[in-house]
């Protein structure tokens, strides 16, 4: 099974799960595209200081109930 994302110091988090309950991950906003081939991204802190990029349709459910 394939990783959800990967930091360059090495950490991985194996789902959406385990990456937004982290504590070692702070969110940092949105950064809006206005592509029509590129999505929105969420960006976040890890602790070692990188900062990740994730997809919105990464992090959002899209078939959550109302």
């Amino acid at each position: 099974m394939d990783e959800f994302k990967k930091c360059s110091c090495g950490c991985k988090w194996e789902s959406k799960e385990d990456f937004i309950t982290d504590p070692n991950i702070k969110m940092l906003g949105l950064q809006k595209s206005y592509s029509t081939t590129i999505s929105d991204m969420y960006l976040f802190n890890h602790s070692c200081r990188n900062t990740l990029a994730v997809g919105i349709h990464a992090i959002t459910d899209l078939n959550a109930d109302g």
